[in-house]
């Protein structure tokens, strides 16, 4: 008999599944959503869908909060978080603003006699516009969010928006490597920001204007390409002898185009030079692995099994590494070492604006707003002139939205995250692979924002709260399965 969360029905075609496969193909087009208008369109096609998911229900009398109820206190913490922010954009007296934040009247040049100007209004946030788009930018990450756990309620489901998510990284990869090799001669789109680099043969930045953005988007899907690859692998193999027969089937199945948008997307990667990104994905690997060699004997078997599966993987990279692929990050490496470029001056100017405003922050949306004020005399041009964000996005969120803020989002995360972890105790559940997956995105993007903005382009939050879904909704699904 088969299992309720693999059963195909209708509701596998529902239109706003399909529009939000559509949302995961079509999201880093051109540019990731780094441009207003970009955002503003996915923005609006998330809550679109989210009314229409509602609609639906309510037509169908279908039980939304059954989906969503295993997560209802990380949910209330981020509505809180919601709610918090909006402090920085409703009017407050000069009072209550002195009182709150001491610093941000004189930030705007009001320095005005609180006692008697009890009064006039003005707003907590340094740039009430900007806090607006943060607002708005947070709200359509917690909607598609939501909307995720919605609608990936089977196996089936997960797995097809897995699928997409990697096809369409690895289109994007295949496109960069023509453009690294013909010189951009398929280019669509330039670059937005001072950091990017034209030259399509000094790095390779994808559809994006930022290689390290681009880097963060590699090595958040990669992983999933690696999982079906397993998942179909043990599917041929697990219950039978390996023959020539088998092996055919797996060659000149649809694993031929998985194994090789793998290969590409490892080679686009070191093409992008990111050290960021290639140190990202080897520690969430390792922290991964030494995590399911901890949490209980049968998952350490499997994790020991998918180790020596990891051979061929190792062999792949020794190839890489020798027939010159690998020269750009090698180069990089070679030249710079771990040289924070700048970053040293960017910690200690944020480190000034912690000080400076440590409970609420600036507002949210507002690091670009300020950073120039805090920035060192000493700081190279790099360091003061071309950052918009702080390349850490930790420090950011805290100078942003102080302590409150920080520890509201930080710990919504902590707690749905555990819940991903919590998954990685199902072995024998059919969507095992995929939680491992997930694991692995989410601490390479965790990693990887110590070091960049990884979070500041909307594509790489747009997937993470969808790759983020998935392991809590995986999790769900597998002990549900180990209830029947």
């Amino acid at each position: 008999m088969k299992n309720k969360t693999d059963e195909p029905s209708a509701k596998d075609k529902s239109t706003v599944l399909s529009c939000l496969i559509g949302l995961v193909i079509i999201s880093p087009l051109p540019h990731g959503g780094e441009t207003d208008w970009e955002f503003y369109l996915l923005s609006f096609i998330i809550f679109i869908l989210l009314a229409s998911c509602f609609y639906q229900a309510t037509k169908t009398k279908i039980d939304l909060w059954h989906e969503i109820k295993d997560i209802r206190i990380p949910l209330i913490i981020l509505l809180i978080w919601l709610l918090y922010n909006l402090l920085y954009i409703v009017p407050l007296s000069y009072n209550t603003i002195n009182n709150l934040s001491p610093n941000t009247l004189g930030l705007k040049g009001l320095i005005i006699d609180t006692a008697t100007n009890v009064t006039n209004y003005d707003y907590l946030s340094i740039s009430r516009f900007n806090s607006l788009i943060e607002i708005n930018k947070s709200l359509s990450y917690l909607g598609l969010f939501v909307l995720s756990c919605f609608l990936l309620n089977t196996n089936k489901r997960i797995k097809l928006v897995v699928l997409s998510m990697f096809l369409t990284s690895s289109l994007i990869g295949l496109y960069s490597i023509i453009n690294f090799y013909t010189d951009g001669s398929i280019s669509i789109n330039e670059t937005l920001t001072p950091l990017g680099v034209e030259d399509w043969s000094i790095r390779i930045r994808g559809l994006f204007s930022y290689h390290a953005h681009y880097a963060t988007f590699i090595i958040i899907t990669i992983p999933f390409g690696v999982a079906i690859i397993h998942d179909n692998f043990t599917k041929i193999f697990g219950k039978t002898k390996t023959s020539t027969k088998n092996i055919l089937i797996f060659i000149v199945s649809e694993n031929i185009v998985l194994v090789s948008g793998c290969v590409i997307l490892f080679v686009v990667l070191l093409k992008t030079s990111s050290r960021g990104g290639v140190i990202s994905l080897l520690l969430s690997l390792l922290i991964t692995l030494a995590f399911l060699l901890l949490i209980n004997k049968k998952t350490s078997h499997k994790a020991l099994k998918a180790l020596g599966y990891s051979i061929p993987l190792l062999i792949l990279i020794m190839i890489t590494f020798f027939s010159g692929f690998a020269d750009s990050i090698l180069k990089r490496f070679t030249d710079d070492g771990l040289n924070p470029h700048g970053r040293e001056h960017n910690v200690i100017s944020i480190q000034k604006i912690i000080t400076d405003y440590p409970i609420f922050g600036t507002g949210s949306g507002t690091y670009s707003n300020i950073q120039n004020i805090y920035k060192l005399s000493e700081s190279n041009s790099i360091a003061r002139t071309k950052q918009v964000h702080a390349r850490n996005d930790y420090l950011q969120l805290l100078s942003e939205q102080g302590i409150i803020g920080f520890l509201l989002l930080g710990t919504a995360i902590t707690l749905l995250f555990t819940r991903v972890m919590k998954g990685l105790k199902s072995v024998n559940n059919k969507l095992y692979s995929t939680q491992v997956a997930c694991h692995i995105s989410l601490v390479a993007m965790f990693i990887h924002a110590l070091f960049d903005s990884s979070f500041q382009l909307p594509v790489n939050s747009f997937y993470f709260f969808i790759i983020l879904a998935i392991g809590v909704k995986a999790t769900y699904l597998s002990k549900v399965d180990g209830l029947r």
